[in-house]
């Protein structure tokens, strides 16, 4: 956000794009979990809830603890075609 707003300098622009874009994330969990809740067990959907925030745990532990260390993202090919 800090990088676009530097490079464009139309802070309101990059601020009202991000702040939709957040919404329009937060929106659409919703509908989501609401749609889940109907459809899934409450015992299946609090397992899932906890299986989801343990893997963002231990990931957000791997980057703290090897900061340097990025997961690969191009499945095992050998050209990913990003530079």
């Amino acid at each position: 956000m800090a990088a676009l707003t530097a490079k464009s300098h139309l802070l309101l622009a990059s601020w009202l794009g991000g702040t939709l874009a957040l919404g329009a994330k937060g929106g659409l969990a919703l509908l989501v979990g609401v749609k889940l809740r109907d459809h899934l067990p409450q015992r299946t959907l609090r397992a899932l809830a906890t299986a989801s925030f343990a893997v963002l745990g231990v990931l957000a532990l791997r980057q703290l603890i090897f900061p340097g260390v990025r997961p690969r993202l191009d499945a095992g090919s050998k050209r990913s075609g990003f530079p």
